[in-house]
């Protein structure tokens, strides 16, 4: 979210999750909010794909859909 603290994509056994940094005031779970209740991601790739010089995430689903989380710049 470009406020200077690094914030967390999580892939694995369980559910995929975004992590936002907020600090002092710990970890916030966003993955509701960016449309991350998706079942079935099996891969995961954070990759400045629009060249914006910021992170995007491509997810790959087990139905063999991708979805791509544009990360537009905003806090």
């Amino acid at each position: 979210d470009n406020d200077g603290w690094l914030d967390l994509a999580v892939h694995g056994a369980g559910p995929t999750r975004v992590l936002r940094n907020r600090g002092t005031r710990g970890w916030e779970d966003v993955s509701a909010a960016l449309g991350l209740t998706l079942p079935g991601v099996r891969e995961l790739l954070a990759a400045d794909l629009d060249r914006d010089c910021d992170q995007d995430l491509l997810l790959a689903l087990e139905d063999g859909s991708v979805r791509l989380l544009r990360n537009d710049g905003g806090n």
